[in-house]
């Protein structure tokens, strides 16, 4: 497996987006972390997820079995504005809007496969 049981309570951060990841994943990922890592960011955006991931992903936080501050969801095109509230209500930090030039963070991964950081303001030529 990708994400081994005894790892997750050491994550941070988890970074998962545009790999595909459908509702079952995400909420195998909700109930199988136990102990839950408290993660200050979980990447989901650009993937299959529907209503059906988000609302279990939404209940493990709301239930306090899975901990995070910050969740990215844009571009899952199958999440209905009742999973955008229900989301947004269970983590404060629910993030569902698009990227833009004068909104970030945008995650960035070198081409060379070094660490993954946060691209900043200064990364970028006007």
């Amino acid at each position: 497996p990708a994400l081994r049981r005894e790892h997750a309570p050491a994550l941070r951060e988890l970074h998962l987006s545009t790999n595909g990841i459908g509702s079952e994943g995400v909420r195998a990922l909700a109930e199988l972390c136990h102990p839950s890592p408290k993660l200050a960011a979980l990447s989901l955006h650009d993937n299959r997820i529907s209503d059906e991931g988000v609302f279990a992903l939404a209940d493990a936080i709301s239930g306090g079995s899975f901990v995070v501050e910050k969740v990215t969801l844009h571009t899952n095109p199958a999440v209905s504005a009742e999973g955008v509230r229900r989301m947004t209500e269970a983590c404060a930090g629910a993030d569902f809007a698009e990227p833009t030039p004068d909104r970030g963070p945008t995650p960035y991964i070198p081409l060379d496969h070094t660490p993954q950081r946060w691209l900043e303001r200064g990364d970028v030529d006007k």
